[in-house]
């Protein structure tokens, strides 16, 4: 097999993972790789680590950019990438030394437009490295080749959120292996607007673009527990996110007719105001919490979503919180 494989690692103040990161893809048992290490104008000394790396090994290309954030900077990689596939690896995580030549194994036999595959935990407090990542039952994924027909049937009536409000089954953009072409065809990038949960919007719409996949059981990806990165903090601008995300949901999928979108949009919009709310955690001074729960049971947008809890197939411990938010009962919901 000598198809050309195009390894993207968006770059941002990792100095201390980099090497560990770089260091299992050169040590990849396929051997055509394009690995794009991609520095994300990270003040550290990354910029330099990569330039070393690309001395030491001819398959390394390093782009330079002004900071743009996580979709910017693995657009920026993909409009480099020349190889006939593409996997992401995020700097702060590692792979399997097989992982590339196996997945490239899979799509060409398959003939498959992506390969989605699983992870484990790596450093989790609490978790013993090496454990498989599990999720919720209802984003369980069955193996084995999808056809256009089993795609529509199995994962289109969740491929936004599912109906008890967890991400689509499909997520992670590192837990899949893509057909570049199928990529380019469908002209699928990542919108740089959306900082956060921005693999959700993408692997929605590679989900719906695509005429086949096949889901691989296979544990090739190390999940890292990094507690400085961008999913242990608060983030101020979440919920004008979560809110600009959803447009894009709209944008993106308000005209199918092939599946019951409008339900799954209503229940997007319950989710992304339960996940931007459960930030308020990270806020330490109590009466700015309260001002920031506030603001959100308050907006216009939360009153319209919550108009939808009927939609939301969830436990009664949730549909309580859903109608704590929707009569905005802050006090109370502080107290949970």
């Amino acid at each position: 097999m000598d198809a050309k494989v195009s390894v993207v690692v968006p770059i941002y103040k990792v100095e201390k993972y980099l090497d560990r990161c770089v260091q299992s893809l050169f040590n990849q048992t396929y051997e055509n790789l394009e690995i794009i290490l991609v520095d994300d104008g990270s003040p550290d000394n990354c910029p330099a680590m990569c330039d070393e790396y690309a001395k030491a090994d001819s398959r390394v290309t390093v782009v330079h950019k002004p900071n743009g954030g996580l979709p910017d900077a693995r657009n920026a990689g993909m409009d480099v990438a020349t190889g006939d596939y593409l996997l992401f690896v995020d700097s702060d995580d590692w792979i399997e030394p097989q992982t590339v030549a196996e997945l490239a194994q899979i799509i060409e036999e398959q003939n498959v437009d992506f390969v989605t595959f699983k992870a484990v935990w790596d450093g989790r407090p609490g978790i013993p490295d090496g454990t498989p990542c599990t999720y919720e039952k209802s984003r369980e994924l069955g193996l084995g080749y999808y056809d256009s027909d089993r795609i529509k049937k199995e994962i289109y009536p969740r491929v936004l959120v599912t109906p008890d409000l967890y991400y689509g089954p499909i997520l992670a953009a590192w837990s899949s292996f893509y057909s570049m072409a199928f990529l380019n065809k469908n002209g699928i990038r990542f919108d740089k607007e959306i900082k956060y949960s921005e693999d959700s919007l993408f692997s929605a719409r590679v989900t719906c673009a695509a005429k086949s996949l096949y889901a691989h059981n296979g544990c090739y990806y190390h999940y890292c527990f990094n507690g400085d990165s961008i999913s242990q903090s608060f983030h101020a601008d979440l919920w004008d996110v979560e809110k600009l995300r959803q447009s894009f949901f709209v944008k993106y999928f308000g005209n199918r007719t092939d599946f019951n979108i409008d339900v799954q949009l209503k229940r997007m919009a319950i989710f992304s105001v339960l996940c931007s709310i459960s930030e308020w955690h990270y806020i330490k001074d109590k009466s700015e919490q309260r001002k920031y729960i506030n603001s959100i049971f308050n907006d216009p947008f939360t009153i319209n979503a919550m108009k939808n809890i009927k939609y939301a197939q969830v436990p009664i411990k949730k549909r309580i919180l859903l109608y704590m938010i929707k009569f905005k009962m802050t006090t109370l919901y502080m107290k949970l």
